[in-house]
């Protein structure tokens, strides 16, 4: 697998990150130490989870364990995420306090001293954008974090923070994840927690450089269905979602790349993130409930898309 820099850090990532969020959720630990365990095999070293994810702790325990048998810590790139909790009504646990403890509780799960990429998973807008960026400074000068992200942030508080961080000469946010696909999700239909790559996001990202990590870069599998099941057999999270006039137009142009190149619709959506390093530097983080998925997804890294099948894909975006 191609290894890059991530730019404005000293961390070397590969071209795709191996999403923990099945760990706990649909796949046992058995499981997720096979994923893992392929993943490094192919060249892999990059791999993100969250507080949140299997229930509270349980994904980064899997992934804590894993790297405690394997002895392989600091030969992974582990980036975690916290200011989330599902027990809470908003999910958002953003104040000074709050973050110290889940970086803590993180520490613990994971078995480690530091974490190479910590998010806030969710903003929480009543919180100044000072506190927050001063508690993770804290924590990093402490040596247990060594940069510092956001998920689901909106523009405006991304460039809040990260401008308070450079008047305070603080550590400001090297990184963006954020949902990125060749799909366009039905905004009325998705939750307002959420942040996907719109106009508004490209344009930052574009003005300022900042790194993309990009959640959901299969569209939760969309293309693969349609494919599959036609729209007709998507569940109806899929559809309230995804299924739109755009998004279908857009298969019908990976189909015919995919008749034209030889490689599956699968291959060619990751690709496509895969590329967009022209202006911003991005990875795409892959969640996959089964080897054969990951096997697929790990591909793409290999796959090669020229300017003119990039813009046909792009095209109505």
């Amino acid at each position: 697998m191609n290894l890059y820099n991530l730019p404005n850090t000293d961390l070397t990532v590969s071209g795709i990150c191996l999403g923990a969020a099945p760990f706990g959720w649909y796949l046992e630990e058995r499981d997720a130490f096979a994923q893992l365990d392929y993943f490094v095999a192919s060249g892999g070293v990059f791999v993100d989870t969250a507080h949140s994810y299997g229930g509270k702790g349980t994904s980064e325990r899997m992934v804590g364990n894993w790297m405690a048998s394997r002895q392989n810590r600091r030969s992974i790139v582990l980036a975690t995420k916290g200011g989330e909790d599902t027990g809470l009504k908003n999910y958002r646990t953003l104040h000074a306090d709050e973050i110290a403890e889940d970086v803590e509780e993180s520490l613990e799960c994971l078995q480690t001293e530091y974490i190479d990429l910590y998010y806030l998973h969710i903003d929480d807008r009543t919180v100044p954008v000072a506190e927050i960026i001063d508690v993770l400074n804290a924590k990093a000068k402490e040596g247990k974090l060594r940069y510092i992200g956001c998920s689901n942030w909106g523009v405006d508080r991304i460039a809040a923070a990260n401008a308070y961080a450079k008047k305070s000469g603080q550590m400001g946010f090297v990184a963006n994840e954020i949902e990125w696909s060749l799909a366009v999700p039905n905004r009325p239909n998705t939750p307002d927690s959420t942040t996907w790559m719109d106009t508004a996001f490209l344009d930052y990202h574009r003005r300022t450089g900042m790194n993309v990590c990009a959640y959901s870069p299969q569209a939760r599998g969309l293309f693969a269905k349609l494919e599959k099941l036609g729209a007709e057999g998507l569940n109806e999270g899929l559809r309230k979602t995804y299924l739109n006039s755009q998004n279908l137009e857009t298969f019908e142009r990976l189909k015919k790349l995919s008749a034209q190149t030889g490689d599956p619709v699968t291959v060619l959506t990751l690709a496509y993130i895969c590329h967009q390093k022209k202006d911003f530097f991005t990875v795409p983080i892959v969640g996959c409930s089964s080897m054969a998925q990951l096997k697929e997804c790990l591909a793409a890294d290999a796959c090669t898309l020229d300017p003119s099948m990039l813009e046909c894909l792009a095209e109505g975006r």
